[in-house]
């Protein structure tokens, strides 16, 4: 996963920055006329606060995201080894022949499709999808009922 740049302020992103308090200054009196003045001052903008707060946000989600995309490979990479010989010959190969991005994405999914996981995963979801389609079916069913026995 490449690593991301640090933040840093373009002069319109400062600019839009910096006039965010006096924006939103003039859209709450916009809104309260008549308690406008009983509102507090908006807070004067500090860039460096503000930098070092996005910086930070970007910096925990990319180590979520990270965190995320490993164990993602741990639970592919243990379903390849507890996959049969013949399943782990199979996913080798179609990982082997994949030109696009090698991620921990697609290995999961090219291991669930070689084991049978995927298929398994789609047929509970159809039959989710079946049961709450009886289910609101059967709803259906029981209003017009009670609204053929009330009119």
């Amino acid at each position: 996963m490449e690593r991301f740049e640090r933040a840093a302020w373009t002069q319109r992103g400062l600019a839009m920055a910096t006039s965010k308090p006096a924006r939103l200054a003039k859209k709450l009196q916009e809104k309260y006329p008549l308690i406008s003045d009983q509102l507090p001052a908006p807070k004067p903008f500090d860039a460096d606060a503000e930098l070092s707060r996005r910086q930070s946000l970007l910096d925990s989600t990319e180590a979520r995201q990270r965190a995320h995309e490993a164990r993602c490979w741990r639970k592919a990479r243990g379903n390849f080894f507890r996959a049969t010989p013949d399943q782990q010959e199979a996913i080798r190969s179609t990982w082997k022949g994949w030109r696009g991005p090698l991620t921990a994405f697609y290995f999961g999914y090219v291991v669930d499709v070689a084991t049978g996981e995927y298929e398994a995963r789609c047929q509970r979801a159809r039959d989710k999808e079946r049961a709450r389609s009886m289910e609101i079916r059967a709803r259906e069913r029981q209003a017009q009922t009670l609204q053929l026995q009330f009119a």
